[in-house]
């Protein structure tokens, strides 16, 4: 994947400085398709707290501490008020914040069976 990732960043930028497209794509098109490669390539993380209050209308994996699967989301965003402490997902999940670590918790993507054991719940 690196040396892929190599080659079309050598490519664009040979294109950028002849003005010309590269697989009939434009640069932009180019670099959008290298963003994905770059994190395709990324191991899978568990989001920080911080992750979660910024995130908006992205997409995440929730893991449940006690199921085996995880399931594609999209994160609409946390609310914090004088009541509630929410993180907000869509379809209509909804999940206290002070549970997070402890109880579910948000990947970047899909993360391997040996990436969730290696990282450790809160207790």
């Amino acid at each position: 994947m690196k040396d892929l990732i190599e080659k079309l960043e050598h490519g664009l930028m040979v294109c950028e400085a002849a003005n010309t497209r590269l697989l009939n794509l434009t640069a932009e098109d180019g670099k959008r398709i290298l963003q994905t490669l770059k994190a395709q390539d990324e191991p899978a993380r568990v989001l920080t707290m911080t992750d979660i209050f910024m995130a908006h209308n992205k997409e995440v994996w929730l893991e449940e501490r006690n199921d085996k699967r995880t399931h594609p989301l999209m994160l609409i965003g946390s609310e914090t008020s004088s009541k509630n402490k929410v993180t907000y997902f869509w379809p209509s999940v909804l999940r206290p914040i002070e549970a997070y670590g402890k109880t579910y918790r948000c990947w970047t993507k899909e993360p391997t069976e040996e990436e969730r054991k290696a990282v450790k719940w809160d207790d």
